[in-house]
């Protein structure tokens, strides 16, 4: 693919002589995450996979793990083995050990070699630390946020708002209209027993107080969209405006460009030093979105994921699969993205029975 010699790369380069390799994006992603990973204060690596060959080759282990589940009422699921090879399995191991956290420190906590130097009592150090759980779930912050911000809004906002938008960035919290009377404004039981007690303050009295508890709540829910956003709705808009603005504009206001003698390159790095009168940049946003549109990614990484899946169909017990069934069935693989035991093909997708298959009995009278 990339090779120095006779690859698509230098093919491409005799065509376009600009293009130049970059390295398989997904790759150099993995090798950051690993190398993040390493400078942890906990080894999260080393106890997902202390835990899993502690109970792998054990049947009487898994047994008596199985009571330990029913104790802390913890969901039994399969644990898993984490593959430095494989991308995506640490996170899928992460997760499962933070789902069957109770049942493991119960587990290990009760283990009658839990106070011996060795697998055991390592695994209940890393379990039992603070540290080791805040350490796995730097990856759900976000998510978290986003459920705090959701409480937020629900002591004063309504729930019909809340639910009608999907990004809870984008919910109008400031209008007065999407907010709640001052009956359903969560203020906490106490304040709402001191204002029932006191039935003589004045309405003017009690309203001041409900907005000021508004507008507490909703300067910390600014704070926490300003956090959680990742993209400035101001420049969405300015970049619409510049590129209205490049639309429109005539070619003779623009950068000349020909295709023999100018690449893309030198034309946008020409539209980026245009100004407007005031002297501000007139398409530096435009131009900051042409050097990612300009730079496209590649990766080997869909491939090899097909390799895997491919070696996974045909198996040494099933090697005489014709190339049709394994088209089938790797086609089923790669486009289905429900669990494999929910998959249910259409009609249309039903084989009808060919003449190979067994004849049906007839019976005689």
């Amino acid at each position: 693919m990339i090779g120095k010699n006779n690859s698509v790369l230098t093919r491409v380069q005799e065509k376009s002589p600009n293009v130049f390799n970059v390295g398989c994006v997904c790759h150099l992603a993995n090798i950051c995450a690993q190398k993040a990973v390493k400078t942890l204060p906990l080894p999260v690596d080393e106890l997902l996979i202390d835990v899993f060959f502690h109970f792998y080759h054990s049947s009487k282990r898994k047994e008596e793990y199985n009571s330990f589940l029913d104790f802390t009422d913890t969901e039994p699921m399969k644990l898993l083995k984490h593959c430095g090879t494989r991308w995506l399995s640490l996170e899928r191991c992460v997760k499962r050990l933070l789902q069957q956290s109770p049942a493991l420190k119960s587990y290990f906590q009760s283990h009658p070699e839990s106070e011996k130097p060795g697998r055991i009592m390592r695994c209940l150090e890393f379990l039992v630390n603070d540290k080791m759980c805040l350490v796995s779930m730097v990856g759900f912050l976000h998510t978290e946020m986003v459920r705090l911000l959701r409480k937020l809004m629900a002591r004063f906002v309504s729930t019909k708002v809340i639910t009608s938008q999907q990004d809870i960035t984008k919910v109008d919290f400031k209008s007065a209209d999407n907010q709640h009377d001052n009956e359903r404004i969560a203020i906490g039981w106490t304040a709402g027993e001191l204002l029932s007690d006191h039935e003589e303050l004045s309405p003017v009295v009690v309203n001041r107080f409900f907005r000021d508890q508004t507008e507490r709540v909703t300067r910390r829910c600014c704070q926490s969209v300003r956090q959680i956003s990742f993209s400035s709705p101001d420049q969405k808009s300015q970049l619409e405006d510049q590129a209205s603005d490049y639309i429109l504009s005539p070619k003779s206001d623009l950068p000349p460009y020909d295709k023999e003698n100018n690449t893309m390159n030198q034309f946008w790095q020409s539209m980026a030093q245009r100004k407007i009168p005031s002297g501000q940049p007139q398409f530096d946003l435009l131009f900051q979105l042409s050097k990612v549109m300009l730079t496209i990614p590649h990766s080997n990484a869909d491939t090899e994921r097909t390799f895997i899946m491919l070696k996974k169909i045909q198996t040494d017990s099933r090697d005489n699969l014709e190339s049709k069934t394994i088209h089938s069935l790797l086609s089923i693989k790669i486009n289905n993205y429900t669990d494999c035991y929910l998959y249910n093909p259409e009609q249309s997708q039903h084989v009808p029975p060919t003449s190979h298959s067994a004849p049906q009995p007839v019976l005689k009278l």
